[in-house]
């Protein structure tokens, strides 16, 4: 799995928030973008999956254009993402919810056993399967997001600020999944600084809409002016 950005331009409507911006993703790689409301984090993340038009610049994955493809294309790519805000199908039941993540599958076995190993991973998913997706607590629905992504089978998972609105017990059991994440890459975008920096490997630091800094997220915990921007101190 590669995926690329050559020199993208991207907005909503007349404004631009990224201007020629360059980023490129291995294989495996987990990487956190970081930056304040506004620095193009969910900018970057709807430009790759096709919800926003991409103005000027290329996105390849796995070697392949995504110039014109749809988002439901994109996910048949294997470019999956878990939305701010959750956006579970409210009146759908958890199980139901999980299986919609695996609408481009075509391997019935393969959708069941992944639809137990979730409901494993996730005992609350299980205990609730066949309530409606809208009686889950915040943390609950984060769960399931993120678990009917991963019903797709992603190569690349796009992750939207997933820590919005959950308590710190919740939290904490939404990054310990995603960082022991393997076999898909991840990008995440999020306002918790120090927990994006705990399960991925490398940060990217934006502002208004350009690339200042990539290094790992190691040595940008040492970096002091990152810390009195971000960490406060």
């Amino acid at each position: 799995m590669s995926l690329s950005l050559t020199s993208i331009t991207a907005g909503y409507g007349d404004r631009m928030i990224l201007d020629r911006l360059d980023l490129d993703i291995a294989a495996g790689q987990r990487i956190s973008l970081i930056g304040h409301n506004g620095a193009g984090k969910s900018t970057i993340l709807k430009a790759i999956t096709g919800q926003i038009p991409v103005k000027g610049g290329e996105i390849r994955f796995d070697g392949a254009p995504m110039k014109g493809l749809a988002p439901e294309a994109r996910v048949r790519h294997g470019i999956v993402q878990v939305p701010a805000g959750r956006h579970v199908f409210p009146q759908l039941s958890v199980e139901k919810n999980l299986r919609v993540g695996a609408f481009t599958r075509r391997d019935r076995a393969g959708v069941e056993q992944d639809l137990d190993r979730y409901m494993e991973k996730f005992p609350v998913l299980r205990a609730k399967a066949k309530r409606p997706a809208g009686t889950l607590s915040g943390g609950e629905q984060q769960l399931l997001a993120v678990a009917r992504a991963l019903m797709a089978r992603p190569k690349l998972l796009l992750v939207d600020e997933p820590s919005l609105g959950l308590s710190p017990v919740m939290v904490d059991e939404v990054f310990s999944y995603l960082g022991s994440l393997s076999g898909v890459s991840v990008v995440l975008a999020e306002q918790n600084v120090r927990m994006a920096l705990k399960v991925t490997e490398e940060a990217v630091v934006l502002s208004q809409g350009a690339i200042l800094q990539r290094m790992s997220a190691a040595q940008l915990m040492q970096d002091a002016g990152f810390r009195r921007s971000y960490l406060g101190g």
